[in-house]
C-alpha cells in the first residue's frame, strides 16, 4: 500500500505546478492539473484516516499541508 506520505507529496507536486500553471495563464494545463488534484484528494480522503502517523510523518505531513495551502 502507498504511504498517505507520498501522495500528500504528490499532492504538493501538483499543486506547485498547479500555481506555475497559472502565473504563466497556461489554463489548459491548470484545468488538467486541477483534475489530477481531484483525484489525488479523493483517493488520500480514505488513506488518511486508515491508519495513525508516528512523529516524524504527522510532522511531514503538516509541513506539506503548509506548502499546499502556500500554493494553493
Amino acid at each position: 500500500m502507498d504511504s498517505i506520505i507520498q501522495h500528500y507529496e504528490t499532492l504538493s507536486s501538483l499543486t506547485s505546478r498547479l500555481r506555475a500553471a497559472a502565473v504563466r495563464g497556461d489554463w489548459a494545463q491548470f484545468e488538467q492539473l486541477e483534475q489530477l488534484s481531484q483525484q489525488q484528494v479523493a483517493t488520500m480522503q480514505a488513506m488518511d484516516l486508515e491508519a495513525p502517523l508516528d512523529r516524524d510523518a504527522r510532522l511531514r505531513k503538516m509541513a506539506l499541508i503548509r506548502k499546499i495551502l502556500a500554493d494553493d
